[in-house]
């Protein structure tokens, strides 16, 4: 968080400006002079020409350790505002916790299965600040999250646990043919699921047995609310007793699929529209 404090002696003022990191070390930039919010660029309409001279900043919350994106295109980038999708012209390098700034002069702000998306923008518009950072899961209701209103940001979501029949299943197909969703629900019936494509370092582990608190990038895809996870840890979270009151034991993987797949990680031919995320 951040404020301008104007201290004024007889006809002089001057203003500084305070910033404070959040607890856990958290560096979602705040919204600067001259750089708009990522919240603000959310409200354009789907084809809308960004502004000439348009620099955002925000942290890379999508991991590429995990592998967990259908492109090494790919990529999440959030500010204490909101996040944003893009599908870059090339294969990207940006690890998780990265700040970055990003001209987006002259770019469409599109849409992917009803998510906004940036696609097709090139490297070199964008600039490393600072690495290693590190972004906290921001705790929200599942009202506001079914409503999709942290669309692309790292989000935390308690008392959920894996649907009873998906117990049996891992995250992702262990032989990595096909993308996963795991279905999740809440205490009241609220339901959402986990994607992982078929690449993820994990794809091979048991899914949570217990309930607890969930987090991941917030995602949409034809009207379905998704959770990604953005590190392993994310669904470390899920240990405390089923609403159930019953745990069924582990018995093999899955193989259900709800994407289409991109050359860039898999060898299969791109979307048109851009990169799928789940």
């Amino acid at each position: 968080r951040s404020v301008d404090l104007k201290f004024t002696i007889g006809t002089f003022n001057k203003v500084l400006k305070v910033t404070q990191k959040g607890e856990g070390g958290n560096v979602l930039p705040p919204a600067e002079d001259g750089v708009p919010p990522i919240a603000d660029l959310l409200k354009l309409a789907e084809n809308a020409i960004i502004e000439s001279g348009t620099i955002i900043q925000g942290v890379v919350i999508s991991n590429m350790e995990l592998n967990n994106l259908t492109s090494k295109k790919g990529m999440y980038v959030q500010d204490a505002t909101g996040g944003l999708q893009f599908y870059l012209a090339a294969n990207h390098t940006f690890a998780y916790g990265t700040m970055v700034k990003i001209d987006l002069s002259g770019a469409k702000m599109g849409a992917y299965n009803g998510a906004k998306q940036i696609s097709g923008l090139a490297l070199d518009k964008i600039t490393t600040v600072s690495t290693g950072n590190t972004v906290d899961a921001k705790v929200v209701t599942m009202a506001d999250f079914l409503e999709n209103k942290y669309e692309g940001q790292y989000v935390a979501l308690e008392g959920v646990q894996v649907k009873a029949a998906d117990l049996s299943k891992t995250w992702g197909d262990p032989a990595g043919s096909s993308h996963v969703s795991i279905n999740m629900e809440d205490a009241d019936g609220n339901s959402f699921v986990v994607f992982s494509s078929k690449y993820a370092s994990y794809k091979a582990q048991t899914v949570a047995q217990g309930s607890g608190t969930i987090k991941g990038i917030s995602s949409i895809n034809n009207g379905k609310m998704q959770i990604i996870f953005s590190q392993e840890s994310d669904f470390a979270g899920l240990t405390g007793a089923r609403f159930d009151g019953a745990v069924v034991p582990p018995t093999g993987g899955d193989e259900g699929d709800n994407e289409e797949d991109d050359d860039d990680n898999g060898g299969q031919t791109p979307p048109p529209a851009g990169d799928v995320t789940g």
